[in-house]
């Protein structure tokens, strides 16, 4: 009997923590309707809704996963914190737009602002994304 409430214990123990971590590792995340093909870190997608989602492979905001509406494309990002003199009220898409290939450069929300790798062109466009709150 005493053994059988040790593991109750140990078992209500494990799910308290357990609640408590995910508690702790905050996911957030925001949706954008791009609406021209893009590519990020070289690869391809199509126009369409997508889920920006920090906090889901790590707690540092600098890496984020891109999804696709239809979960049939997405892809995990690493991105350097970008300073910025004030913060952002709303989120916000920057491309860059060279040879017609629109290319993911920064991702701006109200809690995080990152920067993805710079091309090395000095032709590039930037092509920016409002999301609505």
């Amino acid at each position: 009997m005493k053994n059988k409430i040790m593991q109750l214990f140990l078992v209500i123990g494990l799910l308290i923590g357990g609640a408590g971590f995910v508690q702790a590792h905050k996911i957030s995340s925001i949706q954008a309707n791009i609406p021209f093909d893009f590519t990020v870190s070289g690869k391809s997608f199509k126009a369409g809704n997508y889920t920006i989602t920090f906090g889901l492979v790590s707690e540092s905001e600098k890496y984020f996963l891109i999804r696709s509406a239809d979960g049939k494309d997405s892809i995990i990002v690493t991105a350097a914190p970008k300073q910025t003199k004030e913060q952002a009220n709303n989120s916000l898409l920057v491309f860059n737009l060279e040879e017609n290939i629109y290319s993911l450069a920064e991702v701006t929300t109200p809690q995080v602002s990152l920067e993805l790798q710079k091309s090395e062109s000095a032709k590039e466009k930037r092509v920016e994304v409002r999301l609505k709150k």
